[in-house]
């Protein structure tokens, strides 16, 4: 039963390579699947719960290195994850862009309509390695001049 007040964590889903469906919440424990069962990912918002606090023993950069950690695991080689959430402040970006670094991870942070405040959003766009001869192509923000930086690499 939950408490008042209590938030609800969003579920991450997937089909892994054998055509099951799968569904876990971002924990601490990281992703249940095999390593190299996903050709790619999915997320809307469930990152940003990893960065909370809510806990007195809680350590959001933990959580993260363990999420990016089996993320990258669970992806075959060149998968791509686009996650997408809303940072809290720059600093927030930072610890979650370098903990995916970290993890072997390639890429950056990506984010649509720049200079609109309704309709910024942002996306963490990272691979896991290479194929052997894969170039991975940078995606292209929405909202941006053609000359503008669009990827932020970490």
């Amino acid at each position: 039963m939950r408490g008042a007040g209590a938030r609800r964590r969003a579920p991450m889903r997937g089909i892994d390579a054998r055509g099951r469906y799968g569904v876990c919440s971002p924990t601490e424990q990281g992703l249940p699947f095999r390593p190299g069962s996903f050709d790619g990912c999915i997320s809307i918002s469930a990152i940003q719960w990893l960065c909370n606090a809510d806990r007195s023993d809680a350590n959001p950069y933990r959580r993260l290195l363990t999420f990016f950690t089996s993320l990258y695991r669970s992806l075959v080689r060149g998968g791509r994850a686009v996650l997408q959430w809303y940072p809290e402040n720059t600093a927030q970006m930072e610890l979650v862009t370098s903990c995916a670094m970290r993890c072997g991870f390639s890429g950056g942070l990506l984010v649509d309509y720049p200079n609109s405040t309704r309709a910024k959003k942002y996306f963490l766009v990272i691979y896991a390695g290479q194929r052997d001869g894969q170039v991975q192509p940078e995606p292209k923000a929405l909202g941006v001049d053609n000359g503008a930086p669009q990827t932020q690499v970490g």
